[in-house]
């Protein structure tokens, strides 16, 4: 049985030519040139043992550099677990027994007092590795650890082994039909699972092209880099979608073969207006959660089709995936709702919580997730979180964003919450909107009634790296 060290070592050299380029530099290493990196890598860590054991990345921003370092760390039997400097880093550190953190230029990890390392400085980074080896622990059969705010509670960090992420990664290979020809532009951090596994290995291991575009200030660059290295595709979320359309193109042929759009709730306004701004030939939006390994289920929309796009669709299930309904919890425009059952070779195989492991071989997994079916497809609603009651009606919080988008650009996110019988709307707004908050009152009370909006109270929403919800 292949493993993944495996199948990318396989990709770097059966793909010598084909180049990972850092966008943020206009920095490029072939393949070849990267497989050479890592074994001279290795040869300055002979007789260090990573096998098996957790190398923590400190990286705040995506680079060539983090690239390299990731590859090596997998190429040396480590499990790497790239984590996102949210002010969490810390509390997640300590949920585990690690054997080194990798530091960049810009690191802003905080680190235990009580543990001493030993530093070895790479012109790629420098590897804190603790001198503590007999508290480290050994991970068997684990491979990769991803974190998400999983589908109930905290930010949980999570085992996967390498069947399952292979698994997964053909999946999303057949279904979006990337091939060596391919270029990609990332323009989401590689941290976020979805970025990692449905692009960065999934482009990798077919020996496509890969750019690496600075996610934070993508809105500004992506004109850019489409101008100067003519990608194929690029990856991105709903909230990244309202950013890009505030941005100026000096073309309406952008050349592109598909765009992908993970993560959360799409609005078919957005979703129009983006077609129309970045045209390709077609659209995947893609459901997935990370314990599910995370890509789920695809739906196409090509290019033609766009004005007929179903937001609450979830797609058809990557191969040997099943999506099905359990534990009915009411309905929807009189069809049964219920909790979405997932199976998958992929998922997630435990928690590790609190330096201790949890283990689970399961292959499915009950979500939070509110779904119904309709003519043999499945739609969803959202969690309990979005689904608000006043008086004697209910609403979902998509239909709040469906009425605020419909009728005003240049909204990013929103989020609705209830204290008691007053219900609070976050708006984050783009900066140049002059969108006020008197008139998306209005339009929601136009929309839901007053009943609604009497005790309804209108307000600014910030979050960071929202953009990858």
């Amino acid at each position: 049985m292949t493993t993944l060290k495996a199948e990318i070592l396989n990709a770097l050299s059966t793909y010598g030519d084909s180049k990972i380029i850092d966008g943020n530099v206009n920095r490029a290493y072939s393949f070849k040139e990267i497989f050479k990196e890592i074994n001279e890598l290795e040869r300055s860590f002979e007789g260090m043992d990573f096998r098996q054991k957790v190398v923590v990345f400190d990286f705040h921003e995506n680079s060539i550099d983090l690239v390299i370092l990731l590859l090596f760390v997998l190429k040396k039997g480590g499990i790497p677990l790239i984590i996102e400097l949210s002010g969490l880093s810390s509390e997640v550190t300590n949920k585990l027994m690690y054997y080194a953190i990798v530091r960049h230029k810009s690191s802003m990890l905080s680190v235990e007092n009580n543990i001493q390392f030993t530093s070895r400085n790479t012109k790629y980074g420098t590897f804190l590795i603790t001198n503590n080896l007999l508290n480290i622990s050994s991970y068997r059969e684990c491979t990769l650890l991803l974190t998400s705010s999983g589908t109930v509670g905290a930010k949980k960090i999570m085992k996967f082994e390498s069947p399952g992420i292979l698994s997964n990664i053909r999946s999303n290979i057949k279904a979006l039909r990337i091939t060596k020809n391919d270029t990609t532009l990332m323009c989401l951090p590689i941290y976020y699972s979805y970025s990692l596994i449905g692009q960065f290995f999934s482009h990798l291991l077919q020996g496509a092209n890969i750019i690496i575009a600075p996610y934070r200030f993508v809105a500004f660059s992506i004109g850019r880099l489409i101008d100067q290295y003519k990608p194929t595709n690029f990856f991105t979320t709903p909230t990244q979608v309202n950013i890009l359309l505030s941005n100026k193109l000096t073309k309406g042929d952008l050349g592109l073969r598909f765009i992908t759009v993970g993560g959360g709730y799409l609005n078919k306004y957005s979703f129009q207006r983006f077609s129309k701004k970045y045209p390709a030939e077609v659209y995947y939006k893609t459901y997935g959660i990370t314990e599910a390994g995370p890509r789920v289920a695809t739906y196409t929309v090509n290019y033609s089709d766009a004005a007929y796009f179903e937001p609450n669709y979830l797609g058809t299930p990557l191969n040997k995936v099943g999506m099905s309904l359990c534990e009915k919890v009411g309905n929807y425009d009189n069809f049964d709702t219920g909790f979405l059952r997932i199976t998958s070779p992929s998922i997630f195989k435990g928690y590790l919580l609190h330096k201790s492991e949890y283990d689970q071989q399961k292959d499915h997994l009950v979500t939070e997730d509110i779904v119904y079916r309709k003519d043999d497809k499945v739609y969803i609603l959202g969690r309990n979180t979005d689904r608000f009651h006043y008086e004697d009606k209910h609403l979902w919080r998509f239909e709040v964003e469906d009425t605020i988008n419909e009728q005003f650009s240049g909204i990013l996110k929103i989020k609705l919450k209830k204290d008691g019988q007053n219900f609070q709307l976050g708006v984050m707004k783009h900066p140049k909107s002059k969108v006020g908050f008197d008139d998306i009152h209005k339009a929601l009370n136009q929309r839901f009634g007053s009943k609604f909006t009497k005790n309804l109270t209108i307000g600014k929403f910030n979050e960071r790296f929202a953009f990858t919800k």
